[in-house]
């Protein structure tokens, strides 16, 4: 854990202040700002684990479309254990800030068995 926290700030810093090289020893000229992550747009990969029962997909589609997010493809993973199924999703550009909202509803779904696991597609 240490490593990691250190690699993060390290990275912070180098989005704060830009490309440029700081001047020896490592005196940083100027602060920038970091872009509010819900202003990010971009496709998601979402992983859901539900109940495998009818209804449920169409209660997550009709939330995300509530939310302005479009389905690229959708994949059902066949049962894993207890009556329970893979979703896996990827979206078609969307907004950080509508993705977050439209979980929070969809984790709160009875159907819902466990956080849903997000991924950013980074953009070529």
């Amino acid at each position: 854990m240490p490593t990691a926290s250190a690699v993060l700030a390290d990275v912070a810093d180098i989005a704060r202040r830009g490309g440029a090289p700081p001047p020896p020893p490592f005196l940083y000229t100027g602060e920038r700002r970091l872009r509010d992550i819900g202003r990010f747009e971009g496709c998601f990969y979402l992983r859901l684990t539900t109940v495998d029962e009818e209804g449920v997909l169409g209660k997550v589609f009709t939330i995300l479309g509530e939310h302005g997010i479009s389905i690229a493809s959708c994949i059902q993973k066949d049962p894993h254990g207890e009556n329970l199924v893979h979703v896996v999703l990827m979206t078609h550009e969307a907004l950080e800030s509508s993705l977050r909202a439209a979980l929070a509803r969809i984790d709160a779904l009875d159907a819902i068995t466990e956080p849903t696991h997000v991924i950013r597609r980074l953009q070529e």
